[in-house]
């Protein structure tokens, strides 16, 4: 299916799962980005499918259960280049792969995004399941604050 176009199906709330495998049951090539850890959509409500609708018609997907339907701009399905799905597969990888990395207690790291960005810390605990780390900040004074922010947040020094 190369030259078969991409479009956004969206779901009823919490039915991303139960939709993506009635699609999958029916033939149609779709996509559910997910987090791997948590098994959550990456897009919550919203999943990608291949499909010439010549041949399946609007139907299938605005009557399926569990199904809003296509994301429409006026009266035309919105067409979602295959570079963006490749886009989003490759982002999700490369956040995939940066979650997988557990940052253990003590670790020295640099926060790099946010107000604190450029700050450095020590890594007091891993928050696992939510991304997250609590992090202890090195500053000039006696007390040393503590953080939570995204594990993704901050990087090894």
């Amino acid at each position: 299916m190369p030259n078969t176009p991409w479009y956004v199906l969206q779901s009823k709330a919490h039915q991303e799962m139960a939709v993506y495998g009635r699609l999958r049951g029916k033939g149609i090539t779709t996509y559910l980005p997910c987090l791997a850890r948590t098994r959550t959509p990456y897009f919550p409500g919203y999943l990608f499918i291949q499909a010439n609708l010549e041949e399946t018609g609007l139907g299938l997907f605005n009557w399926l259960p569990g199904s809003k339907g296509l994301v429409q701009f006026g009266d035309w399905p919105a067409v979602v280049p295959p570079a963006v799905i490749e886009g989003v597969k490759k982002s999700l990888a490369v956040y995939e792969g940066q979650m997988e990395q557990e940052i253990v207690r003590g670790t020295a790291v640099c926060i790099t995004t946010g107000l604190l960005a450029g700050y450095e810390g020590v890594v007091d605990r891993y928050l696992s399941g939510k991304e997250r780390v609590v992090v202890l900040l090195s500053l000039l004074s006696h007390q040393t604050p503590r953080v939570i922010m995204a594990a993704s947040a901050v990087t090894e020094v």
